[in-house]
């Protein structure tokens, strides 16, 4: 039991998988734990970390310092919420079903994400990252929604993002699209929005961003280079507020 303050639970170096069960409570290698605010990994490789309930949680910091962790939700049809800092080389977020896992805290830290399995995703990050590969995972693919924000740095696609629904990818910085992007893959209302502050957008050469219906977003601060857009019947709205428009 970790009593009151700020205390932390660490892991070996081998891979582990830990389990939540409530706010800062869990277990690990059969072993339980009540009130550590903050979870170390410990490890060089992968871990996996199981939310089993709607409040499970870690209110301190989730880190997994230079490996990579698997967040994977195990409540069977709950939605899950890490309302901690995490920090990691990279996270692949695993079996959120119909649900949705968000961990919004401003000061996240991680590189690069991934995700499958269903359901939604909110994620925001202090600084830059990148969709791309976790644990053999490309991209971030999700039957619902899927929200990636940094609200410190830029954003960089380097593997296939796709939702059900909505998709939006907001950067303080600069996001450069060098994979597909796809909203309304399960209603043809569902939107693509995605929107540089900060920064350019640039989309590689044969790359594209599409709905089945639904509206397209692309706004940037400054010049916007364009790969396909497709909208389908939906509307289509381009803006680079102070730069050019021009073809990849």
């Amino acid at each position: 039991n970790g009593a009151a303050g700020s205390n932390t639970i660490t892991g070996t170096t081998a891979a582990e998988t830990w389990t939540l069960s409530g706010s800062n409570t869990g277990s690990i290698a059969g072993i339980s734990f009540s009130n550590f605010s903050n979870l170390n990994t410990g490890g060089t490789v992968a871990d996996t970390v199981r939310f089993t309930a709607s409040g499970a949680d870690i209110t301190g910091v989730l880190t997994s310092g230079t490996a990579n962790v698997i967040l994977e939700n195990a409540t069977g049809g709950l939605n899950v919420a890490l309302s901690g800092q995490l920090t990691a080389a990279g996270v692949l977020f695993r079996n959120i079903g119909t649900t949705q896992f968000s961990a919004v805290n401003a000061a996240n830290q991680v590189g690069t994400l991934a995700s499958t399995g269903g359901g939604s995703l909110l994620y925001v990050n202090a600084g830059d990252f990148i969709a791309g590969t976790v644990e053999g995972t490309s991209g971030v693919t999700l039957s619902r929604d899927v929200l990636l924000e940094s609200r410190g740095g830029n954003i960089t696609v380097t593997s296939p993002v796709s939702a059900g629904r909505h998709v939006s990818l907001l950067a303080s910085g600069a996001i450069t699209q060098n994979a597909t992007v796809i909203a309304g893959t399960a209603d043809p209302l569902g939107t693509l929005d995605v929107t540089a502050t900060g920064g350019a957008i640039t989309m590689g050469t044969s790359v594209s961003g599409a709905t089945a219906g639904g509206n397209i977003l692309y706004n940037s601060c400054q010049g916007i280079v364009l790969g396909a857009l497709n909208t389908g019947t939906g509307n289509l709205s381009v803006t680079a507020n102070n730069g050019s428009i021009a073809d990849a």
